[in-house]
């Protein structure tokens, strides 16, 4: 049976000089949500392999309050100030530094008002009399 290694995949490992062998990075697999609103703030869980105790979350390459949930999973939390494309990635203590993942911010909409719009109604001679009546 063939299976394909890590090496063949997109984001290459690295590899510590003296280290005594090659260190395999963290990777992510999937991010949940995968978009956010400007200004909202946001609780990403991000699924993957390899994060270890201390790891950190950054986001466009700035680290954001994190927790290790397991060495297959953190979740961090954020607020994106702008809308955009941003790069999400997984940084553990020792500075291996995982694959990027997208994450989309989307611009705030402002509120609608949930008043319903009235429709002008003319007065009437008529109804002016009926309510003179009722008044004297």
């Amino acid at each position: 049976m063939i299976t394909r290694g890590y090496y063949e995949q997109s984001y290459p490992p690295s590899v510590f000089a003296g280290g005594g062998g090659g260190l395999i990075d963290p990777h992510i697999d999937s991010l949940a949500p995968t978009t956010g609103v400007a200004g909202a703030e946001v609780t990403l869980v991000v699924t993957g392999v390899r994060f270890d105790a201390g790891a950190v979350v950054e986001v466009d390459q700035v680290a954001v309050p994190t927790v290790v949930d397991s060495p297959t999973q953190v979740t961090a939390t954020f607020t994106p100030a702008s809308a955009g494309a941003k790069t999400v990635t997984v940084r553990n203590a020792n500075d291996q530094e995982s694959n990027s993942a997208p994450f989309t911010v989307t611009a705030a909409v402002g509120r609608r008002s949930r008043a319903k719009a009235s429709t002008p109604v003319e007065a009437t001679d008529e109804a002016t009399d009926e309510a003179k009546d009722t008044e004297g």
